[in-house]
């Protein structure tokens, strides 16, 4: 850890492992995944930022891709499958996974502040393939509907029907009214006013 300037610095982590996924969604909680690839085993850590200590939230799972609530509760998971993509839910404080409504990648989700709702790219078919390698290396493309998710309840909402766009990098707006998001295939940007 360090300050903005760079002058004071602390070590909290070291890994034999390289090539971590860091993110850092709530105060006390810094996550890290192991990188993806369908032929692995992927983890995921939570590391607590003041004291060091790590605790696996999931493990073992093919081809791993993680989406944390900001809240620490929840974590949305994919998992590589020879059949493409299953999507979970982990329920960080009762240790259980639970089914997604929708299958899709954790990368093309987004979760609201309260940690109470997702909004997720969902493609409206997902072929068999290596996932996520053959998706990141762009072999395969999606065609996605945008959908809001109650993640207490699993209701889910369609805001945008097939949109003919590989949907990438949600974000919200301040007032929650626009959803922003990239187009993989060719890097340009989009915007979807909620209802």
């Amino acid at each position: 850890l360090t300050n903005k300037s760079g002058g004071t610095q602390k070590q909290i982590l070291v890994s034999p492992l390289k090539e971590w996924l860091v993110s850092w969604p709530s105060a006390r909680i810094i996550t890290l995944t192991s990188k993806a690839s369908a032929g692995s085993p992927g983890m995921l850590l939570f590391l607590d930022p003041d004291t060091g200590a790590t605790r696996t939230i999931l493990k073992g799972i093919a081809g791993l891709t993680t989406l944390s609530s900001p809240n620490g509760k929840r974590v949305l998971a994919g998992e590589s499958t020879k059949t493409g993509v299953y999507t979970l839910m982990r329920d960080v404080t009762k240790e259980t996974n639970s089914f997604f409504p929708l299958q899709t990648l954790p990368e093309k989700c987004l979760w609201t502040n309260d940690g109470e709702t997702l909004y997720c790219a969902v493609p409206s078919a997902i072929f068999p393939a290596q996932y996520p390698d053959q998706w990141y290396r762009g072999q395969v493309s999606f065609n996605d509907a945008i959908y809001k998710i109650d993640a207490q309840t699993g209701q889910t909402s369609l805001m945008a029907g097939a949109t003919g766009l590989d949907a990438i990098g949600l974000a919200l707006d301040q007032n929650s009214r626009t959803l922003y998001f990239e187009n993989k295939t060719d890097k340009t940007l989009w915007a979807l006013t909620l209802r």
